[in-house]
């Protein structure tokens, strides 16, 4: 059963314009790895990690929707801050790569995965942009399901609260995946 639908990735590429962010479907020189992660009726979150011409950077968005918004017709904001990891690029690089974001599926492709339907969960898209290639996949409330590529994908996030300090810059509440999805 496909459950990633076009809405997901609609979303992205109409945030992606209100925050004016360059489109990546054509593809980056390098590459660029950006990951998304939104609970309903909270703040959402996009790190953007850029590789260009062997340098890694990093911009932490946090993104400002206005009380009015319909995913039309309103813009949104973001508060952005640039970043490095704590434990420096090699090392965070070396540990997104061993979790496989490069490879990751959606979570439908999960075999004999059964989807359990919450409306009001969280939810974490990535998308992956090189020279050639561009990739974009989903994960809807991996915290409720015991895969292998779930777990990845809750490592990965916690990663990036730890290396970057999403909780102490940003404060999420209630938002970010908790330190003991493991």
């Amino acid at each position: 059963m496909k459950i990633l639908d076009s809405s997901l990735l609609e979303e992205a590429r109409l945030n992606q314009r209100y925050l004016g962010l360059e489109s990546t479907e054509k593809g980056f020189d390098s590459v660029q790895i950006r990951i998304w992660y939104d609970c309903i009726n909270t703040p959402h979150f996009l790190v953007v990690l850029k590789n260009t011409n062997g340098k890694w950077k990093a911009e932490l968005c946090r993104i400002i929707y206005p009380p009015t918004w319909q995913r039309s017709g309103d813009s949104i904001s973001g508060k952005i801050i640039q970043g490095s990891p704590k434990s420096g690029w090699p090392k965070f690089i070396s540990q997104l790569f061993n979790l496989k974001i490069l490879t990751l599926p959606n979570d439908y492709e999960i075999p004999n995965f059964k989807y359990d339907a919450v409306t009001d969960g969280c939810g974490a898209e990535v998308e992956i942009a090189t020279k050639n290639t561009y990739r974009f996949y989903a994960y809807n409330n991996p915290e409720l399901y015991k895969y292998w590529q779930t777990k990845n994908i809750l490592l990965i996030l916690k990663l990036i609260n730890e290396e970057f300090e999403i909780k102490t810059k940003f404060k999420p509440k209630h938002l970010w995946p908790n330190d003991d999805w493991e």
